[in-house]
């Protein structure tokens, strides 16, 4: 299994450091301590600028979780100081109680007297930070579970696999609503799936540095495909239309690539309607897809200046490049972390878009392109892992009185415009839309009547024509392949 050592994520007042300068243990969480005397007037050096007040001091429950195996440690005196930055492991007291620790490789590893391994952390910008969390009290854990927190694991399957980092960034810029993380968990080290899709990728393209500041005004597109798989709604290629200033982005999906001008008039009057008029720019590469007499024509009738990169220079086409490349790493990932077969790459790359959309990027500052799009703040309260079991009511005249009221389905996605959700029938082999369903992270289905989904509002993005279709149809051999074609979208076992 492949170890991930994440040295861009911040650490935060529940993470343990193990420090060789502190005399006492100290911990940030009341709610950590089994047993607890106050300290009025103590203070200590050392954990930030000045003294810090220590509230209190106490009994503490570590709980070290790695390689599969759990050990629970009691610290006793240990202090309470809510201003600290981190919760700290005193290794000389470790070392009074007769524990060793030995280092190499970037892991540190604590033993007991018998020498056997019952701590392990992991270097972190030359700290060593501990794969351990206090245990709360019964009473918190009753809260978390009256208020649900889903742990970083969890929030970063959700989100279509991005990085912890970027989960980090919408969570201490209060970019999104809704994003609520139990933060005493500790995101993993590792996610097969991130790691089998994302291993192998390449630098990605420069962006243009003459990028325009005012919305609706350049759009960068650019035509993926054609896909190995058809897909089961009949795509073998989709095109991206990503708005250079606020960087929102739509995607359509193609049977053929002759289809492209069609949606580029159908995106220039959707800019026109959300702006008052039309894009001055399009910057696109140079396949006959997009540059051809027909939509020259069109740009020319519209006052829209095509920009065109050079041949088999695709960096000057580098956010539209940025996005494929990003995109197909989420629905590698996304698929392979539910072992989905490859035909539903079209729903993967839908969700992804959804998921994209509301998610931080270094062109703007503050928000994501979801609110700089719409001006209003997306709430992700709503978001399930692609992929995932959910219970659709079973609505057929027919039904008998004794018969299940729902049935299990494969999660596919929102269906913007509605507040619907989308679902893989594996016995009718089709994806279909339905507002009556229910989620259960516990996988078992609970009584299902007419649910709405919370935090999924009614949109109306436009992602294309996305009528369920099954086909047998394959790519022709002697068919060009656009830049993108030969990022292969495969699952294990598809």
């Amino acid at each position: 299994m492949a170890h991930r050592n994440d040295q861009s994520r911040e650490i935060s007042k529940f993470d343990w450091l193990l420090d060789s300068g502190t005399t006492s243990h100290i911990c940030t969480a009341r709610d950590a301590f089994t047993n607890y005397y106050r300290t009025p007037g103590a203070t200590v050096k050392g954990v930030g600028p000045g003294e810090a007040t220590v509230e209190g001091r106490g009994t503490v429950n570590l709980r070290f979780k790695f390689d599969g195996k759990v050990f629970n440690h009691q610290l006793r005196n240990t202090l309470h100081v809510p201003s600290s930055p981190n919760c700290l492991l005193s290794l000389t007291r470790f070392d009074d109680g007769g524990g060793f620790m030995e280092t190499g490789g970037g892991i540190c590893w604590l033993m007991d007297n018998s020498k056997k391994v019952v701590g392990k952390g992991y270097k972190h910008h030359r700290l060593f930070l501990l794969a351990a969390r206090a245990t709360l009290l019964e009473q918190e854990r009753t809260n978390y579970a009256a208020s649900p927190k889903l742990s970083w694991d969890q929030w970063h399957c959700r989100y279509g696999h991005i990085s912890i980092s970027a989960l980090r960034q919408l969570e201490k810029e209060g970019l999104v609503s809704g994003l609520t993380i139990d933060q005493s968990s500790i995101p993993s080290k590792t996610c097969i799936a991130c790691t089998e899709a994302k291993q192998a990728h390449q630098p990605f393209p420069k962006e243009a540095e003459n990028r325009s500041d005012t919305p609706g005004e350049r759009v960068m597109s650019d035509v993926w495909g054609p896909a190995r798989v058809v897909s089961i709604g009949g795509w073998k290629y989709y095109i991206s239309f990503t708005n250079d200033s606020i960087r929102y982005v739509l995607v359509l999906f193609l049977r053929d690539k002759g289809e492209a001008p069609q949606w580029i008039n159908e995106h220039t009057l959707k800019i026109k309607q959300r702006f008052g008029k039309a894009p001055m720019y399009m910057r696109v590469d140079n396949g006959k897809e997009l540059v051809n007499e027909e939509v020259k024509k069109f740009c020319a009738e519209e006052g829209i200046t095509i920009e065109t990169s050079a041949p088999y220079s695709p960096s000057q086409n580098g956010v539209a490049e940025r996005f494929n490349r990003t995109l197909i790493e989420l629905v590698r990932a996304m698929l392979i972390a539910k072992d989905l077969p490859s035909f539903l790459w079209d729903e993967a790359v839908s969700h992804a878009t959804y998921i994209r959309n509301r998610s931080p990027t270094r062109a703007l500052k503050g928000k994501t392109p979801y609110e700089a799009w719409t001006g209003k703040k997306p709430d992700v309260s709503h978001f399930r892992e692609f992929g995932c079991d959910v219970w659709v009511l079973d609505e057929s005249k027919n039904r008998s009185k004794l018969a299940p009221k729902s049935k299990k389905m494969v999660f596919m996605g929102f269906m913007d415009g509605s507040k619907a959700v989308r679902y893989w029938d594996k016995t009718s082999r089709n994806v279909k839309v339905s507002r009556n369903v229910s989620f259960n992270d516990n996988e078992e289905p609970r009584e299902l009547e007419v649910v709405e989904v919370p935090g999924l509002q009614a949109e109306g993005e436009v992602k294309g024509n996305l009528a369920p279709k099954t086909t047998n149809e394959q790519p022709k051999k002697d068919e060009e392949p656009t830049q993108e074609a030969e990022i292969e979208i495969e699952t294990p076992g598809a």
